[in-house]
């Protein structure tokens, strides 16, 4: 391999390196901003000025905020794949780079997505359940908006779902899209 050949595979590393960190940043402020705005819906929502509608608003805003959170999660397993496919072709002789060295070392237990995913799924699907609780509970209150709410419930119903079905791990399948990849010899070059 050339010198140039080597800079570029380095730079290339680095900077999906880089990536995942800032994927990882950037899931997290997205779990922060899902906070907030529950607690600004759930607020505004148990005013008694503020219509009842008002917090039945707030799971399709979580659902979208739960689909940016799976795309990074997706794009760090996929970043992930690459840099473990990196270090095995160009660290043989080596050693094994650290991609390789943790999935040897710390072998994955069939439960493990879940503890990725779950707390996602709690936070999202969770506090969207508990905009459909308040807004049940505002209702009684403001009877007169039956249609509206009926609406934003079926609404709401459909967003948790959709949440629920979008929080699942894609890592799992990422991981064995690479291992059969692997196997047929379509990333080694065989």
């Amino acid at each position: 391999m050339s010198e140039v050949s080597q800079s570029l595979l380095v730079a290339m590393y680095s900077s999906l390196r880089d990536e995942v960190h800032q994927r990882l940043e950037q899931r997290q402020q997205l779990l922060t901003y899902t906070m907030i705005g529950a607690a600004s819906f759930f607020s505004l929502g148990l005013q008694s000025w503020a219509s009842a509608v008002t917090v039945l608003c707030y799971p399709v805003l979580a659902f979208f905020l739960a689909c940016a959170w799976a795309q990074h999660d997706t794009r760090i397993g996929e970043i992930t794949v690459c840099l473990r496919d990196i270090e095995d072709r160009h660290l043989d002789q080596l050693g094994p780079g650290w991609e390789t060295f943790r999935r040897t070392t710390f072998k994955k237990k069939p439960r493990f997505s879940i503890s990725i995913s779950l707390p996602a799924r709690g936070l999202f699907a969770g506090s969207e359940l508990l905009a459909l609780v308040l807004g049940l509970a505002r209702f009684e209150a403001d009877p007169q908006m039956v249609m509206v709410f009926v609406f934003l419930m079926i609404i709401d119903g459909i967003a948790i779902l959709a949440t629920m079905l979008t929080l699942t791990h894609q890592r799992a399948r990422t991981t064995t899209a690479h291992e059969k990849a692997v196997q047929t010899g379509v990333l080694n070059g065989n």
